[in-house]
């Protein structure tokens, strides 16, 4: 998929569709992720848990749906989210 030690994914405005797929969480070294404007559904996948230093998530403008995952919990190093419609 993708290498586990990348530290930035920007997909943003790509009118990628659908699920955020599960193998998000073995990008474990990611700090700032953004996938905003795009048309993505479901809900977010509990792995993204998984990416404890992750510090900036950009889901906005999505139409993700669901409860945000307890895993999430797991993001101590999280200081920016975005996850409006």
């Amino acid at each position: 998929f993708l290498p586990p030690e990348l530290k930035t994914l920007s997909i943003h405005d790509n009118n990628f569709m659908g699920d955020l797929p599960v193998e998000i969480g073995s990008l474990s070294e990611l700090e700032h992720f953004s996938a905003a404007n795009n048309d993505l559904t479901g809900v977010l996948p509990t792995e993204i848990g998984l990416l404890t230093k992750l510090q900036s998530l950009d889901l906005g403008n999505n139409d993700l749906s669901g409860m945000i995952p307890m895993e999430s919990g797991n993001l101590s190093n999280l200081r920016k989210i975005d996850i409006s419609h």
